[in-house]
C-alpha cells in the first residue's frame, strides 16, 4: 500500500464520488457492510426500501451529467404528489400556498393571519431565526402547521435557536396573493425546486451508488467493514476497528460526521474540540411497513399533529414500481425524529414501535386492519440533520481551518456539516477531489470542473448513452403545467 495515498472515510455519496474525480492512489474505508451511506437501499420481502426518502432534481448540469452518467436509462421522471395531512384533510405541498379544503375557521385564521403579517413585515424583511421566519407567513399559517410540524421535526431544539440561511431554494416561500388564491381556490399546480423529480427505475436510490461505484473499476480498493475509530496525526496512519487494522496516508478526505470525526484524533486543541462540541444534530429512526393493497397515490405525506409518531411518510412504491411485489401493495417509511440517545425503538422496544407506527397508518388510513402485513424493519440513522444555528458557519470553517493545515479534507452533508441533498454530496466529492488534486501545476488544472465534465461525457459515450435526461425534465414540466 503506497504511503503517498488519498485515503477516504466513508462510502456514501461525497466519498464515492471524491474517488471517482481523485487523480492519484486512495482507499477508501467504509464503516458499515454496505456502500451508499444514507443513500442506501434494502430490499426485503420483494419490497425495496430507501434510507428515509430520497428522488433526483438539481439545477446543476454538472450534477445531472453524473446521474445521467450512473444511472442511464434506469430512471424516470414525475410530477411530485407531495402533500399535508392536518384537520383530517389532504392539502398539497407547501401547506403555505395550498390551504383550500381545510375546515373554514383554519381558513379564516391562516388568510387573516397573512394579511396581518403583510401589513406587520416590510419587503426584504430579514427574520432573526427560524421561529420568526414562520410568523412572516401569519399567525394561522405558522400555528396550524409551520410550528407544529418544525417542532416534530427538530424535536428538542427550540425554533429560536434555528437559523433561517438553509431555507432560500428549499423550502417555497409564496407571497400573500398566493396564499390567499390558494385558500379560495382549487391548488392549479405545483411550486417548489423538486416539483419534477426523476428516481431511478430499479434498485432504489441505491441504484445511483451502484452506477457510481461500477465507474471506479480497479482505480482503488473499496473497503467495508473497515470503521476508522482513530487517526494518529503525527504517524499519518489511520486506525480501523479499535486498532484491529492501520492505514498510512498523506492526504485524508473525512466524510463521517464531522463532531465525531475531531474526536478520534489525536492531539488536537482544545479550542477544536470545543468547537466540535458545540454543533448539534437531529436522529432518525424510519420504520418500514409492507402491507397488501395500495391505499394512495401520494409520493410523501407530512404529519404535524401530535397523533402520529412519525413526522413523514414516504410511499416506497409509488416513486416506483418496482419498489414493490405487486401492484396490489404499498410500502411505506416512516420517518421518526429523536434527540440523539433516545431511540424511539429503545423507548418502545422493536416490536412496540412497529405496531404504534402500525396504528397510526391506520388511524390516518394508509391501512384499514384487514390489510395483511408484508414486511417490517427499522432504520437507524443517528446523524440524520445537521442543525443550522447561528455560530454553525464560522465554527466548521474554524475546524476546517485547523484540519486542513494538516492536510486533513473534510467534506460531505456531514463533513461540510450542510443540509445536503444527494447533488450537493455528488459535487461536494468533486470539491475536495479538486482540492487533494491542487498538486498538478496551475497549467495542468485550468478548470478541473469542466476537465471532469468532459471526463464524465467521454464515459457516456463509450457507454453509448445518449439520452439527454434534461429533456426530459422539461418534458414533464410541460406536460403538467399544460
Amino acid at each position: 500500500m503506497p504511503e503517498d495515498q488519498t485515503i477516504i472515510i466513508g462510502g456514501g455519496p461525497t466519498g464515492l464520488s471524491a474517488a471517482y474525480h481523485l487523480d492519484g492512489d486512495w482507499t477508501l474505508l467504509e464503516g458499515s457492510p454496505h456502500l451508499g451511506g444514507w443513500a442506501k437501499s434494502i430490499v426485503a420481502d420483494g419490497f425495496t426500501f430507501d434510507y428515509a426518502g430520497h428522488i433526483i432534481f438539481t439545477n446543476d448540469e454538472y450534477a445531472k451529467a453524473l446521474f445521467n452518467l450512473f444511472l442511464g436509462d434506469n430512471i424516470h421522471y414525475q410530477a411530485r404528489e407531495a402533500f399535508i395531512y392536518s384537520k383530517n384533510t389532504f392539502t398539497l405541498y407547501p401547506y403555505q400556498g395550498n390551504t383550500f379544503g381545510l375546515p373554514d375557521e383554519v381558513l379564516q385564521e391562516n388568510i387573516l393571519g397573512a394579511v396581518q403579517a403583510y401589513l406587520k413585515y416590510p419587503e426584504g424583511y430579514k427574520p432573526k431565526h427560524f421561529r420568526d421566519w414562520m410568523d412572516t407567513f401569519g399567525a394561522g399559517i405558522a400555528n396550524n402547521f409551520l410550528v407544529p410540524y418544525n417542532k416534530k421535526l427538530w424535536k428538542g431544539v427550540p425554533l429560536e435557536d434555528i437559523s433561517v440561511d438553509w431555507l432560500g431554494g428549499r423550502v417555497p416561500q409564496p407571497s400573500v396573493e398566493q396564499i390567499i388564491d390558494g385558500a379560495i381556490n382549487i391548488p392549479k399546480k405545483n411550486m417548489g425546486p423538486n416539483a419534477y423529480f426523476g428516481y431511478p427505475l430499479r434498485g432504489g436510490f441505491n441504484a445511483i451508488m451502484d452506477g457510481l461505484v461500477g465507474r471506479l473499476g480497479d482505480s482503488g480498493p473499496l473497503l467495508i467493514d473497515k470503521k476508522v475509530t482513530r487517526v494518529r496525526l503525527r504517524d499519518r496512519v489511520v486506525e480501523v476497528n479499535d486498532g484491529a487494522e492501520e492505514y498510512p496516508f498523506e492526504t485524508l478526505i473525512n466524510t463521517m460526521s464531522l463532531p465525531q470525526f475531531v474526536n478520534i484524533i489525536d492531539e488536537v486543541p482544545q479550542a477544536v474540540l470545543d468547537a466540535a462540541g458545540k454543533l448539534r444534530w437531529i436522529s432518525i429512526q424510519c420504520v418500514n411497513i409492507g402491507i397488501e393493497n395500495n391505499r394512495t397515490d401520494k409520493h410523501w405525506i407530512y404529519y404535524p399533529e401530535d397523533d402520529t409518531i412519525f413526522h413523514r411518510i414516504f410511499v416506497q412504491g409509488n416513486a416506483s414500481p418496482y419498489c414493490k411485489p405487486h401492484p396490489a401493495t404499498s410500502g411505506y417509511t416512516a420517518e421518526i425524529s429523536y434527540i440523539p440517545g433516545q431511540r424511539p425503538q429503545d423507548v418502545l422496544g422493536e416490536e412496540g414501535l412497529v405496531q404504534r407506527v402500525i396504528a397510526d397508518l391506520e388511524l390516518v388510513g394508509l391501512k384499514q386492519p384487514g390489510d395483511a402485513v408484508l414486511h417490517t424493519s427499522i432504520v437507524d440513522m443517528p446523524v440524520a440533520y445537521v442543525v443550522y444555528e447561528e455560530h454553525r458557519k464560522p465554527t466548521v470553517q474554524y475546524i476546517k481551518t485547523w484540519l486542513e493545515d494538516h492536510g486533513i479534507y473534510t467534506a460531505g452533508r456531514f463533513g461540510d456539516w450542510e443540509y445536503y441533498n444527494t447533488d450537493h454530496s455528488l459535487l461536494a466529492g468533486q470539491r475536495v477531489a479538486d482540492l487533494v488534486n491542487a498538486h498538478l501545476s496551475e497549467g495542468a488544472r485550468t478548470d478541473l470542473k469542466r476537465s471532469a465534465a468532459e471526463r464524465v461525457r467521454e464515459q457516456m459515450e463509450a457507454a453509448g448513452i445518449t439520452t439527454d435526461h434534461a429533456d426530459e425534465w422539461a418534458k414533464v414540466a410541460a406536460a403538467h403545467k399544460s
